[in-house]
């Protein structure tokens, strides 16, 4: 019973010191986000459509700090996309979209699950701080569009999905620490992403599918708190 308890005992006093050095990280952001690729096709609609999106993003890190400069530890988010262009009528598709509009646009969800590091550069009450994160993306959902012809009235509709795989950030900016513990950060913020997107279309008894590689670059704000 005594070894019982001294284990008991033991393990208390280390859960306790770990949570002095472990901080719960939050953090929002607002990116612009431009899709690139090689060798594009813009006569193929497959191709032709998707090029800048709006993210939002939220993650969480369970941060343990090494010492009062260095910090690592495990994060999960979650990515939500919002294509800024579709297809149109004044776009010159030779496909089975030409002369469509979209009333719709891609929607897509993602959770990033990584490893984080941060560097503190001055052990200040206000310091300029360093974060890199790289993980995988699992890709949630498939995005529904349709397509009208504005003259016929005629409709069309495909599914657009962006692959899971692999994800890098950086964000650089300053870091305010306060009395209570709680610290609060905000900065520029860079997240790079190789995907591909598939893209499925369905025109009464004919059936397609593309997969198109392209390079995703997150380009915003992040603001984040700490305690």
């Amino acid at each position: 019973m005594r070894l019982f308890f001294t284990l008991l005992g033991t393990l208390v006093c280390f859960a306790v010191s770990a949570q002095k050095k472990l901080d719960h990280k939050f953090s929002f952001g607002m990116n612009y986000v431009v899709g690139s690729s090689e060798n594009r096709n813009y006569d193929s609609w497959s191709e032709a459509i998707e090029d800048d999106y709006l993210s939002l993003k939220f993650d969480y890190v369970a941060s343990f700090k090494l010492n009062q400069f260095i910090a690592v530890g495990p994060g999960v988010g979650i990515r939500h996309l919002i294509s800024l262009d579709e297809t149109s009528s004044d776009r010159s598709v030779n496909t089975n979209v030409f002369g469509y509009s979209s009333n719709t646009i891609s929607n897509y969800f993602a959770i990033p699950v990584f490893v984080n590091f941060n560097a503190r550069f001055i052990d200040k009450k206000v310091s300029p701080f360093l974060s890199v994160s790289t993980g995988y993306s699992f890709a949630l959902n498939d995005s529904d569009i349709e397509l009208y012809d504005i003259n016929s009235g005629g409709r069309d509709n495909y599914t657009s999905k962006i692959k899971s795989g692999f994800i890098a950030n950086a964000q650089a900016g300053a870091n305010v620490r306060f009395r209570n513990g709680m610290n609060i950060s905000a900065g520029p913020y860079f997240e790079f992403q190789p995907t591909s997107i598939v893209r499925t279309s369905d025109a009464g008894s004919r059936w397609t599918s593309d997969k198109v590689k392209r390079n995703l670059y997150h380009i915003g704000l992040q603001v984040g708190f700490a305690f």
